[in-house]
């Protein structure tokens, strides 16, 4: 999580094992897969014992996780009110070959507010692109 500087005041320990179609997000979107080959975590996970697997994102369709998984939260404490950005980035380390590196950021703008013991987060549901730190 970004302060409104683009400066990191919270990580997550989310760290994604697997992709999934797990849910329709925008099926109006060109090029979108109303019908994945692959629908649910049934065959795209892998186990321990795994060489290879298959894992896709069609365009339409989001992967979600429930709240109670570990790493799917932040830790706002002791942050104060204020306007943050939750930045997700994929592929950090670039050990997956990609012909385009430049969409591998996105930035979600949220909201904290309240007083202490009722506090809240909302999400604008405004995705904005990605500043450099300053």
């Amino acid at each position: 999580m970004l302060n409104e500087d683009g400066h990191e005041v919270v990580r997550s320990g989310k760290e994604a094992f697997c992709i999934a179609s797990t849910d329709a997000i925008d099926l109006l979107l060109p090029h979108a897969d109303w019908t994945p080959d692959f629908f649910g975590f049934s065959s795209t996970c892998g186990v321990q014992t795994s060489i290879w697997i298959r894992e896709s994102l069609p365009v339409g369709w989001g992967d979600t996780y429930i709240q109670s998984r570990p790493g799917q939260s932040f830790d706002i404490t002791g942050l104060p009110n204020g306007t943050y950005f939750i930045q997700v980035e994929t592929n950090a380390t670039g050990v997956l070959h990609e012909t385009d590196v430049t969409n591998n950021v996105s930035l979600q703008q949220v909201t904290i507010g309240g007083a202490p013991g009722a506090r809240y987060a909302i999400a604008t549901g405004r995705s904005v692109a990605p500043q450099p730190a300053g």
